[in-house]
C-alpha cells in the first residue's frame, strides 16, 4: 500500500496546471485554456519517465521550436536578427571561453588535478562571463548589452541560482545525466499527469512533514520501520520512506 503525504492542499508540488477562460468580445464565445503555474516543460523527451507516463496516458506532447526571437524593452520591437545573432555568437564564445580557462587550469598528475579543480571552483561563472564581456571591443551598445543580460538571465533560470554563485568549474556538472531529445510541453498541462498519478492514491493534504526516523534512529525502532511526523502531530509508519 502507498500513501502520500503532501504539505500543500492539493497534488503536484512544483507541478500545478490552472484553468484559464474569458469571453471573446467579438463573438461571445467563452475561450478555455490552461497555464502552467510551476513547472512548465518537459526537458529531454528521449528517456524522460514523464514522456513514458505520458505516452501511456495517450496524452500528447509538441516539441517547443528551437527558434526565439527576443523583443526589445520598451515598445516591444523585435530586436534586430543580425544583432540577436551576433550576441548570441557572443555568450556561447562567453561559455567557451570560460571552458578553456577551465581546461587551462588542469594538471596530469592526481595531486594537480585536485588544486586546480579547488581553483576552478574559487572563481564564480558570473566573474568569469564579466571579464570576458571587459575584453570584448569596441564596447556594446545598448540593445547589445540587453540581449547579452537576457541570456544570463536565463542561464540564471536553467541553473536556479545567480551567476555569482555558481562555480566556474562546477556550474555545467549535471550536463552528463540530461535526458536527451526535444523539450516538449504537454498538451492539457503537467497537471493531467499529476491527476493520473494520483488516481486512487490515498493522499493526506496539509501535513507539513517535520521530520523522517529510520530504524536504529532517534524515534525510530528497529521493528517499526520508518516513522514520518507530521506538524499537526500524526504520525506514519511505513517500510520505506521516498522524500
Amino acid at each position: 500500500r502507498v500513501v502520500v503525504v503532501e504539505g500543500r492542499d492539493r497534488p503536484g508540488g512544483r507541478a500545478w496546471t490552472t484553468k484559464l477562460s474569458g469571453t471573446d468580445p467579438k463573438t461571445g464565445e467563452v475561450k478555455t485554456a490552461v497555464g502552467e503555474m510551476g513547472g512548465s516543460i518537459l526537458t529531454g523527451s528521449s528517456g524522460n519517465p514523464l514522456c513514458v507516463v505520458a505516452r501511456q496516458l495517450d496524452v500528447p506532447f509538441h516539441d517547443i521550436r528551437g527558434t526565439c526571437p527576443l523583443y526589445a524593452e520598451g515598445g516591444g520591437a523585435r530586436a534586430d536578427a543580425a544583432t540577436d545573432e551576433k550576441i548570441e555568437r557572443e555568450y556561447n564564445e562567453a561559455l567557451a571561453e570560460c571552458t578553456r580557462k577551465r581546461l587551462a587550469f588542469g594538471s596530469s598528475d592526481d595531486e594537480g588535478i585536485y588544486r586546480t579543480r579547488t581553483a576552478a571552483d574559487l572563481i564564480s561563472l558570473g566573474g568569469a562571463i564579466e571579464e570576458f564581456r571587459r575584453e570584448q571591443k569596441p564596447t556594446p551598445t545598448r540593445e547589445e548589452s540587453d540581449l547579452f543580460d537576457w541570456h544570463l538571465a536565463n542561464l540564471e533560470f536553467a541553473n536556479a541560482a545567480r551567476l555569482d554563485v555558481l562555480s566556474m568549474g562546477q556550474w555545467d556538472q549535471d550536463d552528463p545525466y540530461d535526458f536527451e531529445g526535444n523539450h516538449v510541453f504537454l498538451r492539457g498541462g503537467n497537471g493531467r499527469i499529476v491527476s493520473a498519478l494520483a488516481r486512487d492514491v490515498p493522499v493526506f493534504y496539509n501535513h507539513d512533514v517535520c521530520s523522517v526516523s529510520y530504524p536504529g534512529e532517534g524515534g525510530a525502532d528497529d521493528g517499526e520501520g520508518v516513522v514520518v511526523r507530521c506538524a499537526n502531530g500524526r504520525s506514519f509508519r511505513a517500510d520505506v520512506a521516498l522524500v
